[in-house]
């Protein structure tokens, strides 16, 4: 499921679907701003996924300015705990994943972050 071919992975579990939606600032006639699910442009599985949905999580973060030693540090603690939740979430089996203004959650049984 992780690199795995598509296909293959919607073959032998017929129960995951990868699903972002942006549905921040919707109105009647807008259910989404953004969404990423398999349209035959990408490669559906997790790891592909996962990078494409990480930057739309993470995108609103603020990023300052930081330097250790000549290196700049661009990750916020905030960063890694996004990152980790979404770690947690892909590990729950449920892929439909909802930005709606300040809070992300995950569908099918979910919890809101």
């Amino acid at each position: 499921m992780m690199f795995g071919d598509g296909l293959a992975i919607r073959d032998e579990f017929d129960n995951i679907f990868m699903d972002y939606r942006n549905e921040s600032e919707i109105t009647m006639d807008i259910r989404w701003n953004d969404r990423i699910t398999y349209d035959g442009t990408w490669e559906n599985n997790l790891f592909n996924f996962f990078t494409k949905v990480t930057p739309k999580l993470t995108e609103d973060l603020k990023k300052p300015f930081k330097l250790e030693g000549i290196q700049r540090i661009d990750e916020t603690p905030v960063h890694k705990a996004v990152r980790e939740a979404w770690t947690t979430i892909n590990k729950k089996n449920s892929r439909k994943i909802s930005r709606i203004s300040r809070k992300i959650s995950r569908n099918a049984r979910g919890i809101v972050i």
